[in-house]
């Protein structure tokens, strides 16, 4: 019996006990992580793509905290992302449609060959029997790189579900690379079918989707308006800083126009991606819940994305993506605002910064976010970002 079908027939309290077996066989964090994709990938329906996917998206996420963590801490993530799979799969079987399980594989001929245009021609027409068959093809038969070259663009176009798309592109792709390609044939037939999500949540009306899914084609069209050296020009922070307030009050088509102003000043791919960065972080500082952390988390996505691609066109379209979805998002905070937010704008956090007593105290063990904030520049400032980024780990397993 494989380990992910070991998971999938296992308690969910029974688990930890099963992990404890693995490891005395000799399995390490990686094997407990590819379990928990292809069980998830198998049991746990990639729609609504948000709620219980997070499972699988979360997997290359704990890879990376893994590699943060010292000694036997380090199976924590791992132990952590095992018990979401259970969860989603608990979630999947009392859900509408049933107890979904990932249907067998297309049979395809011998001679049959990988074709990329019919993966295309599936996502343009939203048809989820052919883009599967194609999915599985181009599996059998091209590298990964090759495969998401053809999924990027469809990742990017449609933020409905709150940019989940592109997230699990992203974190499908980085999960693959680290755990093999040979075991992504169902990890891609479920981010297929999570691309081809059609707003299921019933979250935004005809008029509002048709919009949303026009940002594609009218962001496309932009293209062509950005300077031949967008992604060589140097990181400038004041372009950022100007070109984050422009983004506080544009529409979703004005914000990418801004984008292409912008970069016509100057202003290159770096400092586009630091100004769009800056403007997320404002939005969850506004909004620390759930919903307000996804503008974080997308537009880390499209950044890798963007840092994945060889495709010119599809590095270049992530962040005219980016901005419009920012301002979908300022839209849907908006109707959430949290008494326990910060509504200020991040360039006001230039007044938090760090005083000698700060320099030794740990981020993690205040309540005040304000004060959090002081110590964790204050470490920055210390010990260097990867110190940090330990420091972040650390406290996830508390």
């Amino acid at each position: 019996m494989t380990m992910a079908r070991a998971l999938l027939e296992t308690a969910r309290d029974e688990v930890p006990a099963l992990a404890r077996e693995w490891l005395r066989a000799g399995a390490g964090e990686r094997d407990l992580l590819r379990a928990a994709l292809l069980a998830g990938t198998h049991e746990v329906k990639p729609s609504p793509i948000g709620g219980q996917v997070h499972a699988m998206m979360m997997v290359s996420s704990a890879l990376e905290i893994t590699a943060l963590l010292p000694g036997e801490h380090a199976y924590a993530p791992a132990l952590f992302n095992l018990d979401r799979v259970k969860n989603s799969q608990a979630r999947d079987e009392r859900g509408g449609d049933g107890d979904w399980v990932m249907p067998d594989a297309p049979t395809l001929a011998p001679e049959e060959p990988a074709d990329g245009a019919a993966l295309d021609r599936a996502m343009r027409g939203w048809d989820a029997d052919a883009a599967d068959r194609a999915i599985t093809g181009l599996h059998a038969r091209a590298s990964q790189d090759e495969v998401f070259e053809r999924l990027w663009p469809w990742a990017l176009r449609d933020f409905r579900v709150i940019g989940h798309k592109a997230i699990y592109a992203a974190q499908t792709y980085r999960a693959l690379a680290a755990l093999g390609w040979e075991h992504g044939r169902d990890a891609l037939r479920s981010l297929a079918l999570g691309v081809l999500d059609r707003d299921p949540y019933e979250a935004t009306s005809a008029r509002e989707s048709e919009a949303i899914l026009a940002l594609f084609p009218n962001n496309q069209g932009r293209l062509a308006r950005l300077p031949a050296d967008f992604e060589r020009a140097p990181a400038d922070p004041s372009a950022s800083a100007e070109l984050c307030a422009r983004l506080r009050d544009a529409s979703p088509e004005e914000a990418a126009d801004e984008v292409v102003r912008a970069a016509s000043r100057g202003c290159g791919a770096r400092s586009v991606w630091d100004a769009l960065r800056l403007r997320a972080f404002e939005q969850t500082m506004r909004t620390p819940t759930i919903a307000g952390a996804h503008p974080v988390t997308s537009i880390n996505a499209l950044r890798r994305v963007s840092e994945s691609t060889r495709v010119a066109s599809t590095r270049r379209l992530a962040p005219l993506q980016g901005a419009s979805w920012l301002s979908l998002f300022e839209a849907l905070l908006t109707t959430r605002a949290s008494d326990r937010g910060d509504p200020r704008t991040i360039d006001a956090l230039a007044g938090d910064a760090p005083s000698s007593k700060d320099t030794l105290r740990d981020p993690f063990a205040v309540a005040d976010p304000r004060e959090a904030g002081r110590r964790a520049l204050a470490l920055v400032a210390r010990e260097g970002p990867d110190a940090f980024a330990r420091q972040c780990a650390a406290s996830l397993i508390r």
